[in-house]
């Protein structure tokens, strides 16, 4: 296991998926996570708008590499 806590077979796991799914998946659970701790945890409401922000910098699909 890496120091991230990211073993052989997650990185296997990773490399072989579809890079254009686990990129769109990867970003829209950035969104839900944010949201969702907001709802679970009021009082980071104010905190959701930069968030957001955040999530949304990231490109709906998954950039082109070169």
């Amino acid at each position: 296991m890496s120091r991230t806590g990211t073993g052989p077979q997650t990185l296997t796991a990773v490399q072989s998926a579809d890079q254009t799914v686990l990129y769109a998946r990867y970003r829209q659970g950035r969104i839900d996570y944010y949201r969702d701790l907001a709802t679970s945890h009021p009082l980071l409401q104010r905190f959701v708008p930069g968030w957001l922000a955040r999530a949304h910098g990231f490109p709906t699909q998954l950039p082109a590499t070169e």
